[in-house]
This record gives C-alpha cells, structure tokens and sequence, in this order.
C-alpha cells in the first residue's frame, strides 16, 4: 500500500513538472542541494504572454526557517528568459516565481517548486516538506494558492519515506490536517502524533510552545497547561516567559507601574538579537500609545528616546493621525508626522534598515515607498487642518503617485486640499480620477458642483457625470479581462441545499434555472480586499499593491 501511494504521488508531481515543460524548462533535471539551477521561460507559450511590463524574475530557497531571495543571472533574448541561480548547501527546495505588474505566473497557484536529489539521484524527503511549508506558510508572497490538502499530501509523503521528519514538522502536519479532518478524526490523529513526538529526547522550546497551542485548539487544556508549567521552569528567559511578561506590561493600565515594568524586563531579559530588540520595541510601543491617550507628553517623548527610529516613526504616525482627527494639539502632531514622514522618506532613498531575506530587492523598495506614502498621506493631513493646504497638497500628490491614484479616500483628500488652494485645473484632475473608477462619492459632488460653476445645467452636469462613469465601468472591465487567464479550473464536489452532491464537471455546460415567480432577492459581487491604508491603529505593515473592484461587477438573481 505504501508503495503504492509513492507511485501515485510520483505520478501527481511528475504531472505538476510536465505542466512547467509547456513554457518553462529547469535544469538539471534532478538538482541537489548546492547545485546551480538554470532555467528557460518561452514568453509567447505562457500566461503572461501578453503582458506590457517587464517580467519580473523571484528565485526563492528555503531551507527550513526563513525563505530567501536567491540572487539571479537573468538574460531577456527574443521571446525568452533565461537564468541561473546557486542554491545554499543547506537548501531544501527551491521556487521560481514570474510577475508582470500586478499578474502573476505562479503555475495556476501551485508554485514552480524545485525539489532537491541526493547523490544517487534520489528525490529527498525534506524536499516534499520544506516545500509544503513554504508553499502554505509563505505562499502568500507570490499569491500561491496554499491549500491544505496540497501541503497535507506533501507532508505526507515526506513522512512515509522518512519518518523521523514527524518530529521535525508535526506543528505543520497538524494544522494542515485540522484543516482536511474536521471532527474527532483529525482530532485523534493529532492527538497520536502528539503524544508520539512529546516522548522525543530533542525537543526544543519551540516544540513546547508549538504543542501546547495544538492541544489548545484541540481543547485539551488540562495537557497545554501543563506543557506551559513545563516550559516555565525549563526555560525561564525563553521565547514564551518573555511573551508572558510583554503581555503583563500591556495589560498594566497605570502607565508608571507599566513604565517600571518595562525597565524590569530589560534587566531580565537584555536583548541579545534584533528580534528581542523588536519585542522590547514592542513593549515601548504599547506604552507610547497609552502615554498619548492620557496626553501624557513628557513620557511619550521619553518613551519615544528609548526607541528604534522606524518603530519611533510608526508610534509617531499612529498618534499623529489620531490627534488630527480629533483636532487636538495639532502642533505636536505636526512634529511628529513631519519627523515619521523625514524618517521614511530617507529609508525610501537610502535605507539603513536591511533588506528582509525573503524580499526581492523591487518588492523590498516599493514597500518603503508605501511606508512613505502612508506618513505622507498622515502628515499632508494634520498641515491641512493646520491652514497648509499648498504643503499639504505637495505631499499629498506624491502619495497619490505612489498609490498610482487607487486608493480613493487618499484622493478625495488630495482633491480636497486643491480645491482649497484654488487650482484652476481641478474639475480636469478630477475627470481622470472619476475616467479611472478611483472618485469617492465625495469626488463625483465636488466635480459637479464645479462642473456647474462653469454656466452648466443640474440636468447637464448630471448627464456629464453619467458619461464619464459609463466610461469608467467599460475601462475597468477591460482592465480586468486583461488580468484575467484561461486556465482548467481543479475539480470539486461540494454539498448543495438538499444535500446532493454537484460537482464541478456536472455543471459543465449548464446555465442556472431562474424561476421569475420568487420572493427572494440575492446579489453576488467579485469581492476582492481593498489595501487596507486607512485601518487602526495607523501602523506600517508589509503591504501589497491590490487593486479594489468596484461594486459595479455584481449580478442579481432571484430564487425561491
């Protein structure tokens, strides 16, 4: 039986490489670790053969931890791209990724995933389970698909052909299965893994950690509670006491005993790593926050000494926009954003801060600039409340630059700061936001009420208006019919209302039954996230250029 399942799972990869050879060809064709992949993408034979931009090449190697950008040696010939990489002696499986602009070629959301052979030519195990890692816990990066059932599988597999990786990878295992076997199967095969890896001699405090967080999920709290007592006493300055106490400081509410506390756990627990420097930064920033509620100054701003300078100007954004909106103490607000907005601004030109690995070096910078066009977008705000308008509209048309005019309310602020400098080319600034589908309510008033200005009719402005958003919906359906692919969507079967089974292919074909005699009205939307800019708190966050789909693409229907 087991060898079976390896033949059909060799089968099933060999299907996923086949399906590269179409426009992508990787050699050689069994790699090991060390070793320099070289590869051939045929432009005119692939999803984005029809791509305007340039395309854009990301090798990644994971070995374990965190995934790594692999430095490339790219060449574009003709219809080709061609390139190389050397992968770590440690790799454990490696990827390819291919975008233009905003569209991918990630193998229809599966990943070019490189598994690594041994000397003989062998696949090797680690490969199948590093990739499952990757492509679950990391494939949000390249827009993978991460299903459970694929990274269940290649676990799996990995496990079948060697199963000392179950201790290794069982946190991952788990999850991916609570995922596939809801209700007491999945339970109790968690519950048998678990309790064979918590008879490991190696273990270390990660898997503690890891384990009592499962048995949480599985409601098993008798056993986390012990495996926490555990790792107290095991570990007493590790990654989860140092969580407990940070978490202790945030819930204090007298801003004194949590300033107290925060000097305690310096003396406890000196950093030794950027990453326990980013927890202290953390702690400090909670309390930043605080101190600004209860216009506590003089801490904020000694707080505020203590720490990092992007952590500083992140504190200093997210109480700047705060005190905006509320219209107070707007001078110390506009310090603050103007210090976060210089700080960003230099880490956009000439970063101090080093380049997360798992970033390409283009994705790397255009999150500074997003980093920048979000203290801007702050700053340009809290001058406009101030009677800037001029300064604030300067800021504010490079973050609408930035943004490539696809966030709307940073729009209506920009339109807004014009109107009041008086630009005497607005109603034409505003036609191409409203042309482009990224006008606000508020816009589409503003623009007739100066569309009107100008000797028009109410029933003119309104027929005008009309027109310019019947070209709007016609543009951006082309633009989204150019992102759009052909590809076999996979098979399903799911459950309908009376409990049948309908599958994938048995629709195939078929047009929806609409019985007209209904009293039930429903609408479906294509949904897709807006980017998010102006959440609380106002913090920095690792962001993605998402284009938002206006409501317009909605079909109603009625049913019984």
């Amino acid at each position: 039986m087991k060898n079976q399942f390896c033949f059909l799972f060799s089968l099933l990869v060999a299907a996923v490489m086949q399906a590269q050879t179409n426009h992508l060809i990787i050699t050689p064709a069994h790699p090991k670790p060390g070793e320099t992949i070289r590869f051939e993408y045929d432009i005119p034979q692939s999803p984005l053969r029809n791509a305007q931009e340039t395309i854009e090449v990301t090798a990644v190697e994971f070995a374990g931890k965190t995934p790594a950008v692999a430095d490339l040696m790219l060449q574009y010939a003709g219809s080709k791209i061609t390139g190389s990489f050397t992968t770590g002696a440690d790799a454990q499986v490696a990827m390819l990724a291919f975008q233009a602009g905003e569209r991918w070629d990630n193998n229809s959301g599966e990943g070019y995933f490189i598994s690594f052979h041994d000397a003989a030519g062998k696949p090797l195990p680690q490969s199948w389970a590093a990739q499952a890692v990757l492509y679950r816990d990391w494939g949000s990066l390249f827009e993978l698909n991460r299903k459970t059932t694929t990274a269940l599988e290649l676990l799996s597999q990995a496990f079948a052909a060697k199963p000392d990786l179950r201790q290794q990878y069982f946190s991952s295992y788990i999850n991916n299965l609570m995922g596939v076997k809801r209700g007491d199967a999945g339970k109790v095969e968690a519950q048998v893994l678990l309790e064979e890896v918590e008879k490991a001699s190696n273990l270390e405090e990660k898997d503690w950690i890891a384990m009592a967080r499962i048995y949480d999920r599985l409601s098993v709290a008798e056993k986390a509670n012990s495996i926490r007592e555990k790792i107290r006493k095991n570990y007493p300055k590790g990654v989860f006491v140092r969580q407990e106490r940070r978490q202790a400081i945030r819930n204090e509410p007298d801003l004194g005993k949590q300033e107290t506390m925060i000097e305690t756990y310096l003396k406890d627990f000196p950093p030794g790593s950027d990453a326990e420097q980013d927890e202290v930064n953390e702690a400090y920033f909670a309390l930043g926050n605080k101190a600004a509620e209860k216009k506590n100054w003089d801490l904020l701003s000694k707080i505020a000494g203590r720490m990092q300078a992007d952590s500083r100007a992140s504190l200093y954004n997210n109480v700047a926009w705060e005190l905006a909106e509320n219209g107070e103490e707007m001078e110390k607000a506009r310090k603050m954003a103007s210090e976060a907005t210089e700080w960003a601004k230099s880490e956009m030109i000439a970063p101090k801060e080093a380049k997360p690995s798992y970033k390409s070096a283009k994705s790397w910078e255009q999150d500074r600039k997003y980093t920048f066009g979000q203290y801007a977008d702050t700053y340009a705000y809290v001058l406009d409340k101030l009677n800037d308008p001029n300064t604030a509209a300067i800021y504010q048309a490079q973050v609408v630059e930035i943004f490539e005019g696809e966030n709307a309310d940073m729009n209506e602020r920009y339109t807004a700061f014009l109107e009041r400098t008086g630009a005497p080319d607005l109603r034409y600034r505003l036609e191409g936001f409203i042309l482009n589908g990224q006008a606000t309510a508020a816009m589409k008033d503003q623009f007739k009420r100066l569309y009107a200005a100008e000797d028009k009719s109410a029933a003119g402005t309104d027929a005008y208006l009309a027109g310019l958003e019947k070209v709007a919906r016609i543009n951006q359906k082309k633009n989204l019919a150019a992102k759009m692919i052909s590809q076999p969507a996979p098979g399903f079967t799911l459950k309908n209302l009376n409990g049948e089974d309908v599958s994938l292919e048995s629709m195939k074909g078929n047009r929806p039954k609409i019985n007209l005699k209904t009293t039930r009205t429903y609408s479906s939307c294509l949904s897709i996230p807006g980017n998010g800019l102006k959440t609380k708190p106002r913090q920095p966050a690792i962001l993605s250029k998402v284009k938002v789909i206006p409501s317009t693409f909605c079909s109603t229907w009625k049913t019984k």
